[in-house]
This record gives structure tokens, sequence and C-alpha cells, in this order.
């Protein structure tokens, strides 16, 4: 099992994954994938090519 690990990521982000986890009971993986893809936007990538740089750090 690999461990990746994302620094730097705003809070706003954060409390928004948490969210959906408390009210949607999703799984641990779907809410990484939330994470890199939001993290992705709010740097302003909303095209694949820049969500795929940050979705290849937790999928291996």
């Amino acid at each position: 099992m690999r461990t990746f690990v994302i620094r730097k990521i705003p809070d706003h982000i954060w409390k928004s994954v948490k969210i959906r986890v408390a009210q949607e009971g999703i799984t641990l993986n779907e809410a990484m994938l939330i994470l890199v893809r939001a993290y992705a936007e709010d740097k302003g990538g909303h095209n694949d090519r820049e969500y795929a740089k940050y979705h290849t750090l937790l999928v291996p």
C-alpha cells in the first residue's frame, strides 16, 4: 500500500471534503479523488491535463 502526501492544500478545500465525507458517507478513496480535483481546480487547472498532474500523486 502506498501513502501519498499533498502539502499546502488550502483549508477551504479540506473543509469541503470533510463535509462531503460526513454527509454522504463516501469512501476514503473517493474523498481523495475529490480532494485532488478540488486542488487542481483551485490552482486554476480546469482541464484534464492539470487534473491528471495532481491525480497521479494519489493513483499508482
